[in-house]
């Protein structure tokens, strides 16, 4: 069965560990072949990891619960677009699995996810090569937001870009963590009670016929 086309509309929270990052740290290796690195603010970009907890509701497109954990190694560009980068990310349905390679180009790997707490995740997976761990404390709120992030995607030749929008309250956080290794500034943020809407990806730029 094939997983449904997109826009997806989940629910539940959305945990985000910003580091905002020199400029010059982010490996070029990590940064798909046509895309350029972009700052933000100054001589510094931003990187950080993502950690996603959804729980169906009437609306949302599935109605199973799930989890996800992402990486990103910084904000790219390519021509006028710029975007956030997804270097590895981890699921624990087939759907959502499948769905991110289909729709957006993602390869997903799959994940073990376990609980703990009111907001915290154990991730493990990639034949034992990811094992993080993170809990966010909520410290004040930040007010109600409805943001879209976009993100760029390269495969082979062609490059997408596409957004995801969150809508829900914003908190500042603590978020004591393991395995995880920042290399600048954290800002520890967490959406609640967030709706997250993906959106169909954009083809920018296809590959040339022969």
């Amino acid at each position: 069965m094939r997983p449904p086309e997109p826009p997806w509309l989940l629910y539940g929270w959305a945990g985000l560990l910003i580091d905002w990052i020199s400029y010059k740290k982010i490996k070029d290796q990590l940064v798909p072949k046509g895309l350029t690195k972009r700052r933000f603010l100054g001589f510094n970009t931003l990187s950080g990891h993502y950690f996603g907890c959804y729980r169906p509701t009437e609306t949302t497109t599935f109605s199973k619960p799930f989890h996800e954990f992402g990486y990103i190694p910084c904000i790219a560009g390519h021509g006028r677009s710029k975007g956030y980068v997804l270097s590895r990310m981890a699921v624990d349905f087939e759907d959502a699995l499948e769905g991110g390679r289909r729709h957006w180009r993602i390869l997903k790997v799959e994940g073990s996810f376990e609980e703990f707490g009111e907001y915290g995740l154990r991730v493990s997976g990639d034949q034992g090569r990811l094992k993080v761990s993170v809990e966010f404390k909520k410290l004040f709120s930040l007010g109600y937001w409805e943001t879209p992030f976009c993100f760029l995607n390269r495969v082979g030749e062609a490059v997408y870009r596409y957004n995801v929008t969150y809508h829900g309250e914003l908190f500042f956080c603590r978020a004591p963590r393991q395995g995880l290794n920042p290399n600048g500034w954290v800002f520890p943020l967490l959406f609640d009670r967030c709706w997250i809407t993906l959106h169909a990806p954009i083809l920018l730029d296809a590959p040339s016929k022969p």
